[in-house]
């Protein structure tokens, strides 16, 4: 999977066109859309549906470039809305090879462990940050609590 994207186009145009799905398949739906940031990237994670399966799409955005990835190549961006993660596709049932569905199963599990592990709050300026969670604390169905 390599990188596409548009000459002359800002990095703002370009997510523009993710979030309105004009990258995506005809057949995609797309059923909810999440941004955060890290250094010098966008990522864009979107729940789609597609021929009756529901699975997470993530782009990574950097300047007019996009590269897309969905969760069976088991990305390493784990700030997918973990609440998502029940309203998806089994991995078992997923149209996949077994081993693709273990790397979306797998990628499904670091979404849960980094939301216990991280905070993401929305700044001001509506951009996402994470921050690590005080020890003895995690996330036990969205909300905070002691072990």
């Amino acid at each position: 999977m390599g990188w596409t994207g548009t000459v002359g186009q800002s990095q703002a145009d370009t997510v523009k066109r993710i979030l309105a799905g004009d990258e995506l398949c005809n057949e995609a739906n797309i059923l909810e859309s999440h941004q955060s940031n890290t250094i010098g990237d966008r990522v864009i994670y979107q729940m789609i549906e597609h021929e009756g399966q529901t699975a997470v799409m993530v782009a990574l955005v950097r300047g007019n470039m996009v590269k897309y990835m969905d969760e069976t190549v088991g990305p390493v961006y784990h700030e997918c809305p973990v609440e998502w993660l029940d309203r998806l596709t089994p991995t078992d049932e997923l149209d996949a090879p077994q081993q693709m569905q273990k790397f979306a199963e797998n990628w499904r599990r670091q979404v849960r462990a980094f939301h216990n592990e991280y905070e993401v709050t929305t700044a001001p300026n509506g951009a996402q940050v994470a921050s690590k969670r005080p020890m003895g604390t995690s996330i036990n169905q969205g909300q905070a609590s002691l072990f």
